[in-house]
């Protein structure tokens, strides 16, 4: 759980907090479910399957189709041509 949480936050330091939250929760539902399925403590049906599927295509989904977060302080380097130059 430490880790799952710890991999979250390294995640939204380049994507959506939206984003980042949808795809652990999505994820971690479909996961602990596949494994009351294979324990047999949960049902097995076509209907249960094919909403996993919609949950994975949901998030892969919203994956696909994010941009990574541009930090807008690092977007120059200090010492590029283009910096301004500190003059004493």
């Amino acid at each position: 759980m430490l880790a799952s949480f710890g991999l979250m936050s390294l995640a939204s330091k380049s994507l959506p907090v939206g984003t980042v939250y949808a795809v652990w929760t999505g994820l971690g539902t479909t996961g602990i479910v596949l494994i009351g399925m294979a324990s047999g403590t949960e049902p097995r049906n076509l209907g249960r399957f094919v909403c996993l599927a919609l949950i994975i295509i949901g998030v892969v989904g919203l994956k696909s189709m994010e941009q990574p977060k541009v930090n807008p302080d690092k977007s120059t380097p200090p010492h590029s041509p283009t910096a301004p130059e500190n003059s004493t």
